[in-house]
């Protein structure tokens, strides 16, 4: 395994979990946060990826922020695609759209994602990683503000669709960027945790799409 670096002051030697520093507002700083939630086996493979850097010394592909971006972007993605599940009750007469129609909100995200992966990734070859990821991450984005301002059912299916292609070319690219970043003792770590990500996303989906529709509504 590879040496162990210095540890961040928001690292707490003594039990090795995660906590935000009083001006911790990075996002490493905000993934050892996130790290510290998970089950201790996946905790301590985390946090030696956020600290530990290869040869025992900085890496100059700072390989912590690589995984902070990385993981924020899949977690949000992924929670945004199962969130709309608890949606639909409510979405399908505030839009005065039928059950098909409302079907067809989750099946054009799904399709679009699922045919665009290939290209996607393709894309990021070309194009470059980085690159593709943040343009998938701005699709997103735009996406997911044409959703809350939709006037109809028609209008947020389409952006749904915005949202899939977003979502494709930021998930088809996520090993790229991990590969890139961490070195080779690192690597099985760094994937596992971005696939950890995408898996947390998906599991607090409903509950949080729950809680801003019973709070704030839908297009929260």
């Amino acid at each position: 395994s590879c040496p162990r670096g210095t540890v961040p002051r928001w690292m707490s030697p003594s039990t090795g979990s995660a906590r935000l520093s009083s001006g911790g507002g990075s996002p490493a700083a905000w993934t050892a946060w996130a790290a510290s939630r998970l089950p201790s086996p996946l905790r301590g493979n985390l946090s030696d990826l956020l600290v530990n850097s290869p040869s025992g010394g900085h890496s100059a592909r700072t390989p912590g922020p690589a995984l902070a971006a990385v993981g924020i972007g899949t977690f949000t993605m992924a929670m945004d695609g199962s969130a709309v599940n608890a949606m639909l009750p409510v979405i399908g007469p505030s839009l005065q759209a039928s059950f098909q129609t409302m079907q067809w909100l989750l099946l054009s995200y799904t399709l679009t994602l699922t045919a665009l992966l290939l290209p996607g990734g393709r894309l990021g070859d070309a194009w470059g990683h980085k690159r593709t990821y943040l343009a998938g991450a701005g699709l997103f984005v735009l996406g997911a503000l044409a959703c809350a301002f939709a006037p109809s059912a028609a209008w947020l299916i389409t952006a749904r669709v915005a949202q899939g292609c977003g979502t494709a070319l930021a998930v088809a690219v996520m090993p790229a960027l991990l590969t890139e970043a961490f070195p080779a003792s690192q690597r099985g770590q760094a994937l596992g945790a971005g696939g950890a990500f995408t898996y947390l996303g998906l599991m607090a989906g409903p509950t949080v799409g729950g809680l801003l529709t019973e709070w704030l509504g839908w297009r929260s």
